[in-house]
């Protein structure tokens, strides 16, 4: 706003109005520096907000790339309830049709003791010996003698209820006392199926004869038996109605005896893959637009972004859009390429499915739809199966794995542990490249397969996502560089600050000076006048 310096004029010294004339030096000369400063402070401050908001929808990208069993489009089903199937491991299921009839349920053996009057009657002291095997008529066959265990009665715990708890405290027994009339109890021994796992009770000493079954099994009221079941037409038996070593992946559970088979499929199901992969392609979509938006020129009188001309930033969008099109090597001997699933570029740089494309890849090779959601070691030889450990980070690609005998084997010419059990020999590294990883060897033949290892690629866009965000990653390290500039920028508004009062104080020490010497100058002036005046009136008089 001008000042009307005319109209501040008085009679003493130069008639300035000296303070507004000293705050408009002092304006002039400080204001387009401290504007300019505030300026660069604001648009530090606006990209610092910008990169907090990107770490967020990176953090938020990344849990949907770690959800659990991704890329698994298989699932399982039986046409029958009497062979019911849960899936425990969707990476392990692989695509067949089972066929299954049961012809006999696995169970317990069930003994009865009766004759008793209440439900706690009371029973004499002494312990009985619980051993575990099968029955033939009269004989009985221990099965493990390491898993003799016993019972003991005494005081207020000598009791048909007390015999029954410590029964159903033992490992494989459970016992109850059931009323099977008014005044007529009786105890039930039950054993966890399984032919093997019948019991023989032996008294200590006859003191708890009624419960001894050391001579025969008469107090038998069913006979323990394993499940008996066809599946794909071979005979199988097995000691429990819980079976999870036929179907890979999944396990089944024995309801009822079949007349007829019962189905129990694993398939993919090729819209719920699609379906699966076009939810992160719209994340990973929504992402980019992000990154593009913060990092945006302007062009066309559009707002530039926050971000603009920053060369990291450009280059994790460069590197984020990359992933996507990087060939996935270790999936077997060629690489596998998400374009091949129908995954395409669009020409403002987000992604696309062509859904014709995607369902004939995905008919033609399911397992390749895989390595897109999930990392995978696995071996060319149906004999060795490959684990790995969580914290193992085996190189990526193809590596002969050489077989020579059950205490030789070398992974890439690396030299492996050997550990043999059960019939199964593995080999296994602790350091080096392939620490973690460990080959089971069944049936192997002598001699070279290959081993592979394969980062998927939600895992490699994860692993991108967090060594950026990591304390000495990208963002880290721009994040400090925006808060060090804030801080030198707030540094130079306080010294602008302090320089425009030390210049305040400097004009107003000047004028000062200047309103004092034309004070004493008019004052001189009028001295004079008044002189001048009095002598020029005495000549008149």
């Amino acid at each position: 706003m001008a000042v009307d310096y005319i109209s501040a004029l008085n009679t003493n010294g130069s008639g300035l109005n000296t303070t507004q004339l000293v705050d408009a030096i002092v304006t002039a000369e400080i204001a387009p520096k401290l504007n300019k400063v505030t300026k660069k402070q604001e648009a530090t401050d606006l990209s610092i907000s910008e990169l907090a908001k990107l770490r967020s929808a990176f953090d938020e990208f990344q849990q949907v790339l770690q959800s659990p069993n991704a890329g698994v489009a298989s699932d399982a089903y039986s046409t029958s309830a009497a062979v019911s199937v849960k899936v425990d491991d969707y990476n392990a299921l692989k695509v067949a049709d089972d066929l299954i009839t049961v012809s006999q349920l696995a169970r317990g053996q069930v003994l009865e003791f009766t004759g008793y009057a209440t439900a706690n009657e009371s029973l004499a002291s002494g312990s009985l010996t619980i051993r575990f095997g099968t029955w033939s008529g009269t004989n009985f066959s221990e099965v493990d003698p390491n898993n003799t265990q016993s019972v003991s009665l005494s005081g207020a715990g000598a009791t048909l209820g007390g015999l029954a708890t410590q029964l159903s405290a033992l490992s494989g027994v459970s016992a109850r006392v059931v009323a099977k009339s008014d005044g007529n109890y009786s105890l039930l021994v039950i054993t966890d199926p399984g032919a093997n796992n019948a019991v023989q009770m032996i008294a200590d000493g006859g003191v708890l004869a009624g419960f001894d079954t050391s001579q025969d099994n008469s107090q038998q009221v069913l006979a323990a038996q394993n499940a008996v079941l066809t599946y794909n037409g071979i005979s199988l038996s097995r000691s429990s109605n819980t079976i999870d070593d036929l179907i890979p992946g999944a396990t089944l559970t024995l309801n009822a005896t079949t007349d007829t088979d019962a189905k129990v499929s694993v398939f993919e199901d090729a819209d719920f893959a699609e379906g699966e992969l076009s939810t992160y392609v719209e994340k990973l979509n929504s992402l980019i637009s992000t990154l593009k938006s913060a990092t945006s020129r302007g062009i066309n009188g559009a707002s530039s972004g926050p971000l603009v001309g920053d060369a990291t930033m450009t280059a994790v969008l460069r590197q984020v859009s990359r992933l996507t099109t990087t060939p996935l090597e270790g999936f077997g001997d060629k690489p596998i390429y998400l374009t091949s699933y129908g995954v395409q570029t669009e020409r403002d740089g987000t992604f696309s499915i062509d859904s014709t494309k995607f369902a004939a890849a995905f008919a033609a090779d399911p397992a390749g739809y895989r390595a897109i959601f999930a990392t995978l070691a696995q071996s060319s030889d149906s004999a060795i199966s490959v684990t790995k450990s969580s914290s193992a980070n085996p190189p990526i690609g193809k590596y002969d794995f050489v077989y020579t005998d059950a205490s030789t084997a070398t992974l890439d010419g690396t030299s492996l542990i050997a550990r043999s059990k059960n019939g199964r020999n593995t080999f296994y590294a602790i350091t080096g490249r392939f620490a973690g990883v460990s080959m089971d060897v069944t049936e192997a033949s002598i001699g070279s397969s290959s081993i592979y290892f394969g980062k998927s690629t939600l895992d490699q866009m994860s692993d991108y996502i967090t060594a950026i965000l990591s304390k000495a990653g990208d963002f880290t390290r721009i994040e400090k560089s925006y808060s060090d500039a804030s801080l030198e920028q707030t540094d130079e508004l306080a010294a602008l600050a302090e320089k425009e009062d030390m210049l305040a104080q400097l004009y107003r020490t000047k004028f000062t000076a200047m309103e004092q010497q034309i004070t004493r100058a008019k004052s001189s002036g009028t001295f004079l006048t008044n002189m001048i005046d009095a002598l020029n009136g005495n000549s008149n008089g």
